[in-house]
């Protein structure tokens, strides 16, 4: 075997682990994301239910007693039963009143019943849906705002715009399978982005393999990003975005590679980094003056 056949081994086998890695690390997002639930409230929902059916047959006896026909007792009590489902319904698969600030943003923008005219970011009606309060929020100009930043909620809006389109179902009615089906694609799949320009960035820069494999497991298991996948946040797509803008760049500064993508790569998400987090200038600020530099060299 030829040294340049060993290195290439050595290479297949990192990559390997690699994905090995970044697969367990998809698997532990993938299996809180569908673990959260609103435990507290549990024992609560469940009386609800099952008080359900004991009122749903006292009110069928009013009904008779009245007169009405069979046909309009039955829809009657079909419409009386999807509001107490709806009203018995008091977990949710989020965290936190943090959490659900900006869920209402997104519900805002996009369900009809839910918009307040003149004003498509309040929130003043979604959180009159029971199990949609939050302390997270301002006042402004007579309505309701989530206290968080808007940009996450604006991007998931479109998402949501789809699937509601599509479906015809809302967070209000579907919470549970639009939620995490929304936090599954706003979080792990930009993390499987992170994983591979990690990988990159570890064959390029990288001198020894335990040095490569200790940094990616590090990646894959010594941040907080992978807790932050069960939650609408921006430091998990920040996050991502640092790890594109510096792979561009390193490319151009190290690689001296001046195609226009790089430079594109870099500069839209090294602005789309400081756009979700502030303290991030402190990267796109010399990241571009670097760049900038380059080129005029």
């Amino acid at each position: 075997m030829t040294a340049s056949d060993e290195t290439q081994d050595r290479v297949a086998l990192r990559r390997h682990v690699y994905l090995v890695l970044a697969a367990a690390s998809v698997g532990l997002m993938l299996g809180r994301i569908l673990a959260v639930d609103s435990v507290d409230v549990l024992a609560l929902e469940r009386n609800r239910r099952e008080s359900i059916p004991k009122e749903q047959a006292e009110k069928r006896k009013e009904l008779e007693r009245q007169g009405l026909p069979a046909e309009e007792i039955e829809a009657r009590l079909a419409e009386r039963l999807e509001k107490l489902q709806r009203a018995a319904q008091l977990r949710r698969p989020f965290l936190s009143a943090n959490d659900r600030s900006r869920w209402c943003t997104v519900r805002a923008l996009v369900e009809e019943d839910m918009r307040v005219p003149g004003a498509p970011y309040a929130i003043d009606k979604v959180i009159q849906e029971p199990g949609w309060d939050t302390i997270d929020m301002v006042k402004h100009d007579g309505h309701l705002y989530s206290s968080k930043p808007p940009l996450m909620a604006t991007l998931l809006a479109a998402e949501y715009w789809v699937i509601h389109r599509l479906t015809g179902k809302t967070l209000g009615s579907e919470p549970y399978a639009i939620g995490r089906f929304m936090l599954m694609t706003a979080n792990v799949l930009p993390m499987l982005l992170y994983f591979w320009v990690m990988g990159k960035l570890l064959e390029r820069l990288g001198q020894t393999d335990w040095g490569r494999l200790f940094v990616m497991a590090g990646a894959a298991f010594g941040t907080f990003l992978t807790t932050f996948a069960v939650v609408v946040n921006n430091h998990l797509p920040a996050a991502v975005c640092a790890a594109v803008a510096l792979y561009a760049g390193a490319r151009v500064w190290l690689d001296d590679r001046r195609q226009w993508r790089y430079f594109v790569a870099a500069g839209f998400f090294g602005a789309l980094m400081a756009a979700e987090e502030l303290p991030a200038l402190a990267l796109f600020a010399p990241l571009g003056a670097a760049l900038l530099w380059k080129d005029v060299r």
